[in-house]
Formats: C-alpha cells, structure tokens, sequence
C-alpha cells in the first residue's frame, strides 16, 4: 500500500473520515481506560527533550491528548490507526478479556506497527525533503509516545487478567480485593501473583472461608492473616495437633496459640498473639516472613519438625520476643543478622539444623540472653569477643560445628555460666585461664578438639562441676591432683589424649563420681586403692595405657555399682580375682591383650548380669567352669589367644542368647560338641587353629543365625557339607581346612 504524503500540520489540521474518527475514539477510550489519566504521556514527552526543537507544539494540556492532536494531523499515522482498527486483536477486543477463556492479549498489532514505521522511515529518507525529514522526526516521536502507551495498557491488561484468572477462584472478589491492601502490608506483593502460595490461600480463606468476618481495619486481621500464612506455609492439615485452626472462633483458642491483652491498663485494645508452641506437631515447608510481624510475640517454639528454607531475614522485628526455639529441623543459609536485635531474648536454640556461616560480633548485644544452643550446624569462623558482655549466660553450646581459633578470653564474662559446650570443633591452643572466673560451671565441654597443654589445675576450684570432658585432645602432662577436689563431679573424660604419670590417688575421693575415662593415653602404675571407696561408680576404662601391677581383689570388691570395666592393652600380671564375684552388677568384662595367668574363678558365675566377657589375648590356662554356664544373659564370650587346653563343654549350648563364641588359637581338642547347635542366636563361631578331631556336627546347621563359622588348622574330618544350606541364608563366610580327610563344596575360603 502506498503511503500518503502529509498534507497538514499540527497548527492545521486535515479532516479525517468516520473510520478515522472512530479509530481515534477506540484509542482515546483505551488511552484513558487502562491509563487512567494521561501522567504517563506526559511522562514520555517530558523524556523526549528535544520535541520542541524538532517542530510542533505538543500542549499536553490542550483538551486533546498528544497522541490524539498527532493523529489527527499525520496521514502516515492516520493509515496506521486504519489498519490497528481492521486488526481483529485490537485493544477494543481486551475489554471483553473478561467474557472469554483466560488467557494473554496478542502483541502481533506491535509486530505490524513495527513494519509499518520502517516503511515511513524508507519513504522519507528516499524523498530527501527538508519538509519530510522534519514531519518523519515528529512522526518518529509521536510514534514513540503511541508504542509506549500501548504497551503499557498491554501491561496492565495482562497484569489484569492474570489477577482475574487467579480471583476465579475467590468468591467474594470485592472483600477479597478489600483486605489484599492490608494483606500486602506484611507480605510480599509477589506472592498473590502465586495462586498456589501460602498468602493467597490465607487471604482466600478469610475472604471466603472465615466465619469471623474480620475487615482490613480490625486490630486482629492482622494477625489472623499471619497465622493463616503459617498454617498454609507449614502445610497445616498434615499437622499432628491442630484443633480449632481455619475455624471462626477467635485464633487465640486455636490449639497452641496463646494470646495476651497489650496494655492491661487498656483491654480495648485488644488480644495479641504472644506464644506459638507447634514443637513436635509434623510441620513441614518454610516460616513465612509474616511471623516477623507479629509485633507482641514473646514465645515462639517450632521445636522437632520438618521444617526446611531459611530462617525469616525480618526475624529482628520481634523486638518483644523472649523464647526462639527452631531446633531440630532442617533449616539451612546463615543466622540472619536482624536476629541479634532481639535484645529481649533470654533463650535462643537452633541446635541440629543445617545452617552455615558465622557468628556476629553482634550477639553481644543480646545482653538478656541466658540459654544459647547453636550446636550441630555447619557454622565456621571464630568465637567473637564480644561475649563478656552476655553476662546473664547459663547455657552456652557451640559444638558439633566447624570453629577454629582459639577459646577467647572473653568467655570469662560469663560470670553465671552453668554449662559450657564447646566440643566437636577444631579449637586450638591451651585452656585460657580466665575460664577459671566461671566458678558456677556444671557442665564443661571441650572434648574433641586439637587442645594442647596441661588440664589447669585451677579446675579443682569448680565446686558445683558435676561432667568435665577434656577427651579427644593433645593434652600433656599428668592429671592434677585437684581433680579429686570436686565433690559433685558424676563424670571425668580425659580419654584420647598424652597423659602421662599415675592415677591421681585423690580421685578415690570423688564421691559421687560414676564414670571415669581414662584410656587412650600413657599412665603408668597401678590402680590407686583408693578407688575402692568409689561405691557410686558404674563405668571405668582405663583400657590402652601402660598400667601394671595385679589386679587386687580389695580395690574391686568396692566398686559394687561397677557394669563395665576395661582394662584391657596393659600390662597387668597375676590372676582375676575371687573378688571380682561381687561386682553382680558387672555386664562388660573387657581385660583382652594383658598377662593375666590362670583360670577364670568359679565366682564369675554369681554375675548374673554379665553379657560379655573378653579375657583373649592372655595366659589363661583353664576358662570354662560349671558356674559360667549360669550366665543366661551372655552374648559375647572371647577366650581367643590364650593357653587353654581342655574339651569344649557340651553346657555351653544352655547360653542360648550367646551371638558371638571365640574359642580360637587355643589348645581345645576332642570333638565339636553337637549341643552347639542350641545356640540358636549364634552369628560368629570361631574355633580355628585349636586340636579338634571328629566331624563337623550336622547340628550346626540349627544355628540358622550363624554369618561367620571359621574351623581352620584343625584336624576335622569327613564332610564340611553340612552348613551348605546355610550359604543361601545368613552365612558369608565359612572357612575349613578343606584336606583329603575333610572335603567342603560350599566354602568360602579352604586352608
């Protein structure tokens, strides 16, 4: 189509045809429908400084609008306006978006508009006027203005009807619009783009759904609103308790919810939410941001759930809050500085989570803080100075996480602390001595770091110190004496370290002691008498050192409340003593790689509760007596690598909850008793390299449990071929000689 000259200019126009005029109409209507006044266009002509140098003047304040004023007097635009009105997809079809299935308006118009213009350009710049060139760069900007304003109302028109595809889905649309602008207040704009978002479930339900009826200018929408995000958020009909939620009674009955009146001095305010407790309740997906907004919270636990994302960035807005307890969940990113705004906080607690990142100096503004958990994260970095200001600290646990540095001297500041967790790390250094100041300390946790140094001596002055662990660290040194001066301590752990010396006589003087760790280090001497005053204690390894000496009957016949002793790896000569009968609360009898000579007493057989006994690699001579098999709840026995000479009895198949039997590189002979095939709980046998004769009982086999049976280096004969039916069971792995005496098709290994 050829394109007509211009014959009139902006001060004179030309007239125009009905089919004009009806064009200009629609797109004066569309101008002002979906602009709502004309700020935008003067919006583009005030970013077009040159406009008036070009020619023309462009009044946007004459009654007729710029756009309007162009077309009427540019042939080039008026052709264009022509065709967009013979385009079926003009914007006079998106005001019936509404009446048709929802979707976007077409942009083709622009595609055509586009051509269109590179045309004129084409035209002019081939005519070569002054007049043309003129008129095209008018064109040109009004051209401009005419793109911009159609795709701004596109915007708005698309923007319109995705908001009505989502409203849908509401049925009072109006109540639903009035409360979105309070709604949008706490919450991201974004989010009620999202049908499926948590927001606009909320705001759908209080418009819909909620028979409270609240407006946008109750005191309580608000905080409605919230907890119906929380409750969206963290997937609430999956929920293990959540009686009364989404109902029309007030959400301060709704299971968990605890609210309080703001000013006591003034009720008409109205009750604000001050505890959400949904700990152990099956929550799932991430804390809205909205929560922060819930400006009077003093309380809120989401103790032991599922939930996962991040902790709220807006966390610092409860400035009222006293209680913050999200551990035990699967929360990730960083602690969010805003959190140390909370200034009121007395318990923080975001244990066993999977955060990252580092603390803030910041935290030593949290002067009100009493209880701070934070271990078994991913944290890093070191411990900031500013701790001495937390003055009010009890409870201070960093482990489990990957700090370095060294322990600051500012945890002195901590003049109230009760317990102190510092283990599992990468700390390095010595123990600082201004630790020393924390006189009230119950608990203190340094273990499994890379310490180095002596345990300071001061610690005798702890006197409320009830569990001290300094295991797993490089400590030199001995064991100072003043350990025997802490009259409360229950637990001692100084195993996994370089220790040297004796075992401190004076913790014979620990009263209450029950457990006390000391191997994996290099003490030497015997153990103290002194310990047979200890009545209290239960557990007592000193297995790996360099201890000598007997074992005297004395000092262990006083440790009635014994269950577990390990003495093994040392050198301890003589043989286990009668006493050792009066332990009847001894279940682990660990005394393996020593020079224990001998038989086992007959006494052994009054420890009723015995469940293991390890006594391999030692000079035993004789191990089974007649009492042993009165041992009903033994699960281990392990006479391995000794010196025994004798049958093995056909009794042992009355310890039927036997799992584990080592009677290896001994001198057993005779035969392989057919009773051990009672042992119906039997996994491991081993009876290799011993003089056992005869065949291999087909009994056996009744041991349906058994994973490893070993019978090398011995002179068994016949047929091995009995356990076969095992092998497609439990059975991994089954050795035998395998010589022209003693054939086996089915095993795993043949010596």
């Amino acid at each position: 189509m050829p394109l007509v000259q211009p014959k009139g200019d902006i001060d004179n126009p030309i007239p125009y045809d009905e089919r004009l005029a009806a064009a200009l109409a629609e797109f004066d209507e569309a101008d002002f429908e979906y602009d709502d006044d004309e700020l935008l266009l003067h919006a583009g002509v005030s970013s077009f400084p040159n406009v008036a140098s070009i020619g023309g003047n462009l009044d946007v304040n004459s009654s007729k609008s710029p756009t309007q004023r162009c077309l009427e007097t540019d042939a080039t635009l008026q052709m264009l306006v022509r065709e967009w009105d013979i385009e079926p997809r003009s914007l006079r079809k998106m005001d019936d978006y509404e009446r048709e299935p929802p979707r976007p308006p077409r942009l083709d118009f622009l595609r055509g508009l586009s051509s269109r213009f590179d045309n004129g350009a084409r035209h002019c710049f081939n005519a070569g006027t002054s007049l043309c060139s003129t008129k095209f760069r008018k064109v040109m900007i009004v051209a401009l203005l005419f793109v911009c304003a159609a795709i701004v109302a596109l915007t708005s028109s698309i923007a319109t009807w995705r908001a009505n595809s989502k409203l849908s889905t509401v049925k009072n649309r109006s109540r639903f619009q009035s409360l979105l602008t309070t709604a949008r207040l706490v919450s991201p704009p974004k989010a009620f783009e999202d049908a499926n978002s948590p927001q606009f479930h909320a705001l759908r339900w209080m418009s819909d759904g909620d028979g409270a009826l609240l407006d946008s200018n109750s005191p309580r929408f608000l905080q409605r609103y919230i907890l119906a995000v929380l409750f969206f958020a963290l997937q609430g009909d999956n929920w293990s308790r959540n009686d009364y939620w989404l109902t029309g009674i007030t959400e301060c009955e709704w299971q968990y919810v605890t609210c309080a009146y703001e000013s006591t001095d003034n009720p008409d305010t109205g009750l604000s939410v001050t505890e959400i407790t949904l700990y152990y309740n099956n929550l799932q997906g991430s804390i809205p941001v909205e929560v922060s907004y819930l400006s009077y919270l003093q309380i809120f636990d989401l103790e032991s759930n599922l939930i996962s994302g991040t902790i709220p960035s807006h966390i610092g807005l409860l400035t009222q809050l006293r209680d913050l307890r999200l551990q035990d969940n699967s929360l990730t990113g960083e602690i969010p500085s805003s959190i140390y705004n909370c200034k009121q906080l007395s318990i923080l607690s975001l244990s066993r989570n999977k955060l990252t990142g580092t603390i803030s100096s910041s935290v030593g503004n949290m002067i009100n803080l009493e209880q701070l958990f934070i271990d078994k994260n991913a944290l890093k970095g070191s411990i900031p100075d500013t701790l001495e200001n937390l003055a009010k600290m009890q409870k201070f646990y960093l482990d489990g996480n990957g700090f370095t540095g060294t322990i600051p001297v500012s945890i002195s500041g901590m003049t109230s602390l009760l317990q102190l967790g510092l283990h599992d790390n990468f700390f390095k250094g010595t123990i600082p001595d201004s630790l020393s100041k924390c006189i009230y300390l119950q608990d203190f946790y340094l273990d499994n770091n890379t310490l180095s140094g002596s345990i300071p001596s001061w610690i005798g002055s702890f006197n409320q110190l009830a569990d001290l662990r300094l295991s797993s660290n490089r400590l030199e040194g001995s064991i100072p004496e003043t350990v025997g001066d802490l009259p409360k301590l229950k637990l001692l752990y100084l195993d996994n370290n370089l220790l040297t010396g004796s075992i401190p006589y004076s913790l014979g003087d620990l009263p209450n002691i029950e457990e006390i760790e000391l191997f994996q280090n290099k003490l030497e001497g015997s153990i103290p008498a002194s310990f047979a005053k200890l009545s209290k204690l239960k557990i007592l390894y000193l297995d790996n050192n360099q201890l000598t000496g007997k074992l005297a009957g004395t000092v262990l016949q006083g440790m009635l409340s014994l269950s577990s002793l390990f003495l093994s790896q040392n050198k301890f000569s003589g043989t286990l003593p009668p006493a050792i009968g009066k332990l009847t609360k001894l279940s682990k009898l660990h005394i393996q790689n020593t020079e224990i000579t001998g038989s086992i007493p007959t006494e052994i057989g009054l420890l009723t509760s015995m469940e293991e006994i390890k006594l391999n690699d030692n000079k035993l001579t004789h191990g089974f007596t007649s009492e042993l098999f009165q041992l009903k709840h033994l699960k281990s026995l392990d006479f391995s690598q000794n010196d025994i000479s004798e049958r093995i009895p056909a009794a042992l198949g009355r310890l039927t909850n036997l799992t584990t039997l080592d009677l290896s590189r001994n001198l057993y002979f005779g035969t392989v008793p057919t009773e051990l095939g009672m042992l119906s709980n039997l996994q491991i046998l081993n009876l290799s390299v011993n003089k056992l004769t005869g065949t291999i009982p087909a009994e056996l086999s009744l041991s349906t449990k058994l994973s490893e049976v070993l019978l090398t280096d011995n002179n068994l004969e016949g047929s091995a071929d009995s356990l076969c039916g095992l092998r497609a069971g439990s059975l991994v792995l089954y050795e035998a000689d395998c010589l022209e005496s003693l054939s086996c098709t089915c095993c795993t290994s043949c010596n």
